[in-house]
């Protein structure tokens, strides 16, 4: 089961577009009402705030985009495709945007009422998912739910492991959906990849870590492909040497997230990908001027007041 477009919903974003290239919009209005409108909803980037941002920054001077972030939509005229003008207003000031189409987008939700699952006994949860088990199962014998209608991240990544999870149970194998590594990607240009903990996530569970980053130019592919945009990021736990969380921002960033997901699961250490020979010149080497650059002060400053800092979230 999927989901369908849901139309009784807070507007996610607006996109008013100006006559131009195929696909090329100058000017992009967003109204980031997620919680509101979709809180089981993946993610996407208004729930990525701290690289969001930076992702707005490197976008607008190159793609001629403008963002504007949580305004309030207050009348919209015209016909998308002819000629169409929104008045918007953001912190106390109003504003005109013109275009010639409009894209709003309204999130998905549950395609479940009507469908007979009452009758199976099958459970949904107050927001119209299936209630499920880490098996997957649902409160009916025999019956097991897969994909977004479980409440999966809506990821056609997560789904396929989703079946994996339903044939384990239904096989005897004990793979659950507890514990997973969901790895997000959004195929933006350049590409916006993350995988664990975020740095927002970290500090509001308190968790101390050493942040290593470098700019794309760093990285010799990136530089011979001319796409130095972004960045790479990683966040290495300050105890040991196992990594929290990775984010990548530029070229191949789907691709280079990858390796240390894969890490990640298997808990090796962030050593192990630093000290790698790997093939030259590839965007995946660039983990190793990544991990072998200096962390953040919050390194040196842990290991001055280690007893101090391991309940607390280190500030960079």
């Amino acid at each position: 089961m999927r989901t369908r477009t849901k139309v009784a919903v807070p507007i996610l974003a607006v996109a008013v577009l100006v006559a131009g290239y195929a696909f090329r919009p100058e000017r992009l209005v967003v109204n980031r009402r997620v919680d509101e409108a979709m809180p089981n909803a993946p993610g996407a980037l208004a729930a990525q705030p701290l690289e969001s941002g930076r992702l707005y920054s490197i976008l607008h001077p190159t793609e001629g985009v403008d963002f504007v972030l949580k305004p309030r939509i207050n009348r919209a005229s015209g016909k998308s495709g002819q000629s169409v003008t929104v008045l918007l207003e953001q912190n106390g000031l109003t504003k005109t945007v013109e275009g010639s189409h409009v894209l709003v987008a309204t999130g998905r939700t549950p395609n479940t009422q009507g469908i007979g699952l009452e009758l199976a006994g099958v459970e949904l949860s107050h927001s119209g998912y299936i209630k499920v088990n880490e098996n997957l199962q649902t409160t009916a014998p025999g019956v097991w739910a897969i994909g977004e209608v479980a409440g999966s991240p809506q990821f056609t990544h997560v789904s396929v492991d989703d079946f994996r999870v339903v044939y384990a149970s239904i096989t005897g194998g004990k793979r659950v959906t507890t514990g997973r590594q969901n790895p997000f990607c959004l195929f933006t240009d350049p590409e916006f990849a993350r995988i664990g903990l975020s740095e927002k996530e970290a500090k509001r569970q308190g968790i101390a870590y050493r942040l290593f980053k470098i700019p794309m130019n760093a990285v010799m592919r990136a530089t011979t492909l001319s796409e130095t945009r972004g960045f790479l990021k990683a966040s290495v736990e300050i105890e040991g040497e196992h990594i929290l969380g990775f984010t990548a921002l530029g070229v191949g960033a789907g691709e280079i997230i990858a390796s240390v997901q894969i890490a990640m699961t298997s808990g090796l250490p962030y050593t192990t990908l630093r000290d790698s020979i790997l093939t030259h010149p590839t965007l995946v080497e660039g983990l190793i001027p990544l991990f072998s650059s200096s962390a953040s002060k919050a390194e040196s400053t842990a290991k001055d007041n280690r007893t101090g800092l391991l309940r607390k979230t280190v500030s960079h």
